[in-house]
């Protein structure tokens, strides 16, 4: 079949058959939907666009719950986003932008301060907003929060002791020192910092063999292992 006569085909359809639609017109004589309206309208067979009667009532009534957005609205009754704002229009119930959101900021920061242990995550869901937003209310607000410190905190009593063991042997690796006493060697290197421990830098002269000679023993004082090597000969 020619362009020709699909063209014919599609323009005979529209006049005999107005129940069927663009898109099955098209299918039918094989040519695009595009193509079907743009003969129908040269030929003044155009058809106007179905609007599908909506009952407003419904509608107006979940317009007036503000932390309904309108995607949610139009999503719960099974319409467009646009037949939700065109009924928000005629009704008188139209929104500004983010108005329903600036509106409860002062819940949110109430809420913020009632429970200072809750991740802002779940805030931010709670109020339907974006942790973005939510972080800038509480900017706005003077609520800050620092970050939150996860994990175990050794009694004062063994921080003490380890930095004693350090002071009194500055030569002992600071890895060495972690696995003698059982903490992280990152901890460890805070303490250092923190409380300023004066420590070599670097590894001391012949850690190659003082390694070897350690091997997976506990951490050993550098001087009882360079004795130990000379003990053996090394």
């Amino acid at each position: 079949m020619s362009r020709k006569e699909k063209r014919a085909a599609a323009l005979e359809l529209l006049r005999s058959s107005p129940h069927l639609s663009y898109q099955q017109i098209a299918d039918a004589v094989g040519l695009h939907m595009i193509s079907v309206c743009r003969i129908s309208v040269e030929n003044g067979l155009a058809r106007g666009r179905k609007r599908v009667a909506v009952a407003p009532e419904p509608v107006e009534q979940l317009l007036r719950n503000p932390k309904l957005t309108y995607q949610q609205i139009a999503d719960k009754r099974k319409i467009s986003v646009a037949s939700v704002v065109r009924i928000s229009k005629k009704a008188g119930l139209t929104r500004k932008r983010g108005s329903s959101k600036k509106a409860d900021s002062a819940l949110v920061l109430e809420y913020c301060h009632n429970h200072p242990t809750e991740k802002q995550a779940d805030i931010a869901a709670r109020f339907h907003l974006t942790q973005s937003t939510l972080s800038k209310y509480m900017r706005d607000g003077n609520i800050h929060r620092g970050r939150k410190v996860v994990g175990f905190r050794y009694p004062d009593e063994v921080r003490n002791c380890v930095m004693q063991f350090m002071r009194d042997n500055p030569l002992v690796v600071t890895k060495y020192v972690a696995q003698k006493f059982g903490i992280h060697h990152y901890t460890l290197r805070v303490w250092v910092k923190k409380y300023n421990v004066p420590r070599m830098t670097g590894w001391p002269k012949g850690s190659l063999e003082i390694n070897a000679a350690l091997g997976h023993e506990p951490a050993i004082h550098v001087l009882e292992v360079r004795r130990r090597l000379h003990l053996n000969g090394m």
